[in-house]
Order: structure tokens, then C-alpha cells, then sequence
């Protein structure tokens, strides 16, 4: 290991001054990249650009920078590195509104976590620690050079790699996408993304070298500067959000884990940063030919990667791999290079941008995915829009489910066979009471529950909702589902039954019992405040749940919709048959339980079982009241 004259960085004694320099910083919200641009922003820099997620998060961030200087030089772009789409328009955006970029930060990355593909099909380490980060570099790597060459100084890229580049299986290759889609479990996922930020380093320094991207071929001879310096740090353990990450990884154990070891790690601000700044901002970096292509380790020390870290093979095949998929992500590539260079001929061609073109291209790399889940990545590829793409999917299945389940009632109510099922067989409603019905209720669906479903994806996102593949098990989606039963159960109940308080019924809920004797499509026929106040219930105590446990995916959403439909619709049928659930299932309401409710005005508040209103007294009909009145007479003889 060679080590400089001297060992030690001290961010704030060693940095110059950083007056009209800009950087790209990303994950610059917490951690290390907060720490690295508190440096940054007390020496001078000219422009902070951080990108990050969150919002929220980079606000907090920013006013807890007030200390270290003008905040007014920090701006946030939201970035999130698990959608490449998104990265590519960042990074469009940046090269065409910034002139000047003198170094680019890629700090940001996911700890040792649980594995999850991304909506690209990806494994999550890998594209959030090195792909996209290597594609926003290429994107900016002319506006560096060009920076560079303005300023006859090097311009820098650092990469946030780690020593646990080391703990990869002896089976990694990087020899094709299946590879990289494939769970290895948590700790060699993150390994191996590791291993791949230094892999990737060292190929972008050679290959500049080289002249193939961009700059003119480098000769060490002439003891000239080069325009981009490339290189990647250890910060060694700090303490950041990433060791509790362990505990969803390993659960208990990996809490336990974090909580042992955190005393031993070091205050990022303080310590945990000295080689990343030093890698964008110290002046040994240009000293000679300059510090290119290296692993930097506390404080600027050069570090020896592994064997794989240094195979030289196997970075040219992460090099080509990587192309690849970025090629078939995103289409043809233009980063601005020259015509020589091996990036932008001969290796891809713009794929058809149709469905089923980003459905074959995922097929192709993912045959570990099922049929559906690849449809599923190829709606959220084809969108290129997130919050469209779930908005028009959750729209269509609504409007499919609820008229789609409805049909069959309404064509039961023409069929005379089937009125000895009808509860109130003397009410069969009439096809204009049908029609106006649903006139009401498509009205509704557009100015009320339309904008509610647009507003779900940000929301939930936020609260971590899940919408990338593969879906989650049965399991999971079933006893997650039987929870959302509950909770809502529990907030119709109680909301249901204010909504039956004089005020309240005269101001909202009566034109919900304009039919006396309900009908399946009447089950969303309510004023605009009842549909927003039930529909709470379905849609926000999912949320809660996600917000809590940071656990469910939006198939699960979807599921526990269409069921949460097809119960509400049921319920309001008006059809008792020999086989209807609550014979099987004696706590399950049904339409004999919410029928007498629409017939009697009072009582039967629930949703979905009887239990509250047992618990409570409001269980309404003849056979409660039956029950009632024995248990009165009982109770009378126990006083006498």
C-alpha cells in the first residue's frame, strides 16, 4: 500500500478555497453526503447541487446547513437512483442548465439490506450503487471535461465504495443480467455492489486514458494534469442510517449487531468524510499526473482492492454489461462523446417504444420473473411515469371491478327465478332507477375518487409503498389484506354510525338511503364527503399500516381494493342465498345483515362483520331484536 507524505486529511484545515467551484453531491439528504457537503459549503463552493429522494428530507438537511454557511448555494433535484428514467432526465436537465461542474460526489447507495428488484428488474444494490450513478457520470462527464479544460485544472468524480467489497461469492462474474438480478443474499449484494463501484472506476480511468470517451488519449510522459480524475473511497465504519439497515436484512440479529458495533463507528462529519473530500478537493490529488483510477481508504491513503477488484477482464465485462442494460433501459445512448467511442457505436439500437417492445426487452433478462410480474415492470417501462402509470391502472381496475361485479346483480334483478332470493323481493329496482344510479355514481367515481387515486401513489410512496417486482407471497398479501378487513371494519363502524346522528344523516348520508331496498350498484352512491370520509377507511389505513411496518407492495393494495369492491357491492346486492358467506363465516355481515340497515334506518353499522355491532347494541333486525329482548327478560329474572 503506498502511502503520501501524509497520512492524514483534515477537511477543515486541508481543503482550499473552493470559490466558483460546483458540485453534484448525491445522497447529499444525510450521512456522508450531508457530512461531505458541510465541507464543501464552508470552504466556498460556488453551487451545491444535492440530489436526493426525498424532499422533506433534503429541506431538513438544508436548514440543519445554516451553520456551516449560505445555504442559498445548496439546491436540491429530486433523484431517485431505482428509477433509471428518472436519473437519464436529471441528468439531461444538469447538462443542459449547468455550464460548470467541477466535481461530481456519487455517494449515495443502500446499505446491507433485504433484496428487492427494481421497477428496471434489477437488484436494487446494484443499480443504485453503481448503474445509475455510472450513467448520471457519463451524462456530466463532458460537462467535466469541458470544465476542466476552462478552468487547466482536473476536474474529479469520487465513487463511495467500501471495504466490504471484499465479501462477494467466488461465483460473481458479472457476465450477464441474469446475474445481477439474482438474490445472494443481503451481505454479498451489497459485496458485489461494492466490488462493482471499484470495477467501474477503474474501467471509466482507463478507458479515459485511452481517449475513448471524449478526452484526447492521456500520456504519462508528459507529466501533464489529466482533465477527469476518477477514483473511489472507503470511508471506513461511520455512523450513518446504513448498520441499521441490518435489521431488515437480518431482523433481530442484525439489530442486535448494529447496536454492538455502533459505538465503534466514527462521526461522519467529524472523520467519516476525510477520504471522499479529500477525493474531490485535496491538492495531492493533481500532484504528478494525479491520483486516477484509485481506491482511496482513510484518510487518502491508496488502498489495494481485492483480486476481483483488480481483474481487469472482469471490469470490461461489468463495462459491457452495464452498457447494455442502460442501452435497452433507456434506448439508444448519446452521451457526447466522439465517434470513436465504444460507447455510442455498434452496441445498441433504439428499442420500439410500445408495451410489448418493453415487454419482450424485460423478458429477456428476467426469465426468474413470472409472466405477470414482467407485464407489470414492462406497464411501469413503457409509462416512463410513475405516478400516470399507477394512476390510470388503479382508475381502469376500480371502474372494472365495481361495474364489472355490479352486472351480475343487476342482471339477477331481471330474472324472475331469482326473486324467492331477494331479501325484499316486493323492491326489485327498475332499470331507470339503475340508470340513475349510475349516473350519480360515475359522477362521483370522476370528480371525487379520480383525483383521491391520483394523489395515492405520491402519498403512499412517501410512506414506502412498494411498486417494483417480484410481487410479494400469498402469504404476506393474505394476512396483510386480513388486517386492512379489520382496521377498516373498525373506522366504518364508528364513522358509519356518526353519520346516522340527526345533523349529520340530514347533511350527507341521507342520499345514500334514497333506496330503501339497495342494489349492488348502489353501493357507491353517497354524497361526495361520505365517499371521502368511507373511503378513509379503505385507503389510508393501508397507508398507516405502511407507513408503520414499511412493508407492502401496491399488488397488495390492488387485491385488498378489488376484495374490499366486491364486499361493499355484495353487501348492498339485496340477495340471501343458501350459500352466502355468513353461513359459513357466522361473524361475516353480508346483505342480510346491511339490507336491514337500508330497511330500518338504524342499527347494522359495520362493514364487513357483525362483531362491533354485537359489542355494541346496534344489532338491528328481528332476530336481534329477539335476542335482546330474551336477554332483558333474562337479566330480569336474575333480579327477582
Amino acid at each position: 500500500m503506498y502511502v503520501m507524505r501524509e497520512a492524514t486529511f483534515d477537511p477543515d484545515k486541508d481543503i482550499p478555497d473552493l470559490q466558483n467551484q460546483v458540485f453534484v453531491v448525491t445522497g447529499g439528504s444525510s450521512g456522508l453526503g450531508f457530512a461531505i457537503i458541510c465541507h464543501l459549503l464552508k470552504h466556498n463552493a460556488a453551487k451545491i447541487i444535492t440530489l436526493s429522494n426525498k424532499e422533506e428530507n433534503a429541506r431538513k438537511a438544508i436548514g440543519q446547513l445554516n451553520s456551516w454557511g449560505d445555504t442559498s448555494r445548496v439546491i436540491w433535484q429530486k433523484c431517485d437512483l431505482k428509477d433509471l428514467r428518472q436519473v437519464d432526465q436529471v441528468a439531461r436537465k444538469l447538462r443542459e442548465e449547468e455550464k460548470r461542474i467541477d466535481a461530481l460526489v456519487l455517494n449515495a447507495g443502500i446499505g446491507i439490506n433485504g433484496f428487492e428488484l427494481t421497477k428496471e428488474g434489477l437488484d436494487s444494490h446494484f443499480q443504485v450503487n453503481m448503474l445509475s450513478q455510472l450513467h448520471l457520470a457519463l451524462m456530466l462527464l463532458p460537462t467535466l471535461q469541458a470544465t476542466a479544460a476552462s478552468t487547466k485544472t482536473s476536474a474529479r468524480i469520487m465513487m463511495m465504495s467500501s471495504e466490504m467489497h471484499r465479501w462477494v461469492p467466488k461465483s460473481t462474474k458479472f457476465e450477464s443480467e441474469k446475474e445481477l438480478t439474482e438474490n445472494i443474499g443481503p451481505t454479498y449484494l451489497y459485496g458485489r455492489s461494492k466490488l462493482a463501484q471499484i470495477l467501474i472506476v477503474r474501467e471509466l480511468a482507463r478507458r479515459l486514458d485511452e481517449g475513448k470517451l471524449g478526452s484526447p488519449s492521456y500520456d504519462p510522459a508528459t507529466n501533464m494534469p489529466r482533465p477527469v480524475l476518477v477514483n473511489a473511497t472507503h470511508p471506513g465504519a461511520v455512523r450513518t442510517a446504513q448498520p441499521f439497515q441490518l435489521e431488515i436484512a437480518y431482523g433481530w440479529i442484525g439489530k442486535v449487531l448494529a447496536n454492538v458495533f455502533w459505538p465503534a463507528f466514527v462521526d461522519p462529519i467529524k472523520t467519516g468524510c476525510r477520504s471522499g473530500v479529500f477525493a474531490v478537493t485535496g491538492k495531492d490529488l493533481y500532484e504528478g499526473s494525479g491520483i486516477h483510477g484509485q481506491y482511496i481508504v482513510p484518510d487518502k491513503k491508496i488502498g489495494q482492492p481485492n483480486s476481483k477488484g483488480q481483474d481487469r477482464e472482469m471490469g470490461e465485462r461489468l463495462w459491457r454489461i452495464s452498457l447494455q442494460i442502460l442501452g435497452d433501459r433507456l434506448g439508444a445512448l448519446n452521451y457526447g462523446f466522439e465517434t470513436n467511442s465504444t460507447v455510442t457505436t455498434g452496441l445498441f439500437s433504439p428499442q420500439p417504444h410500445t408495451y410489448w417492445g418493453q415487454f419482450d426487452e424485460i423478458s429477456k433478462y428476467n426469465v426468474h420473473l413470472n409472466v405477470a410480474e414482467r407485464m407489470w415492470a414492462a406497464w411501469y417501462a413503457y409509462m416512463q411515469n410513475d405516478v400516470l402509470a399507477t394512476g390510470i391502472m388503479s382508475f381502469v381496475m376500480h371502474e372494472m371491478v365495481y361495474f364489472g361485479r355490479s352486472l351480475p346483480w343487476m342482471i339477477a334483478d331481471r330474472l324472475p327465478g331469482l326473486n324467492k332470493y331477494k331479501i325484499q323481493n316486493q323492491k326489485i329496482p327498475t332499470a331507470a332507477e339503475q340508470w340513475n344510479c349510475a349516473k350519480l355514481v360515475l359522477l362521483s367515481h370522476f370528480t371525487v375518487e379520480l383525483p383521491q387515486i391520483w394523489l395515492f401513489h405520491p402519498l403512499a410512496q412517501y410512506c414506502g409503498l412498494s411498486t417494483t417486482v417480484p410481487f410479494p407471497s400469498i402469504l404476506t398479501m393474505a394476512y396483510q389484506i386480513a388486517i386492512f378487513f379489520v382496521m377498516e371494519d373498525t373506522w366504518h363502524y364508528w364513522s358509519h354510525r356518526a353519520l346516522h346522528t340527526p345533523k349529520l344523516y340530514k347533511m350527507i348520508h341521507k342520499i345514500h338511503h334514497q333506496y330503501s331496498a339497495p342494489f349492488g350498484l348502489a353501493a357507491e352512491y353517497a354524497s361526495p364527503i361520505e365517499v371521502l370520509l368511507l373511503g378513509f377507511g379503505t385507503v389510508v389505513c393501508p397507508i398507516i399500516w405502511c407507513a408503520i411496518t414499511h412493508d407492502l407492495h401496491i399488488l397488495t393494495m390492488y387485491l385488498w381494493i378489488v376484495l374490499r369492491l366486491f364486499q361493499a357491492i355484495d353487501a348492498h346486492s339485496g340477495y340471501e342465498f343458501p350459500w352466502s358467506l355468513h353461513h359459513i363465516l357466522p361473524f361475516w355481515a353480508g346483505a342480510d345483515h346491511h339490507d336491514v340497515h337500508h330497511e330500518k334506518f338504524i342499527g347494522n353499522y359495520s362493514s364487513s362483520f357483525r362483531w362491533w355491532d354485537l359489542a355494541c347494541g346496534t344489532e338491528s333486525g328481528s332476530a336481534a331484536a329477539e335476542k335482546r329482548r330474551a336477554a332483558r327478560k333474562a337479566q330480569a329474572k336474575k333480579v327477582t
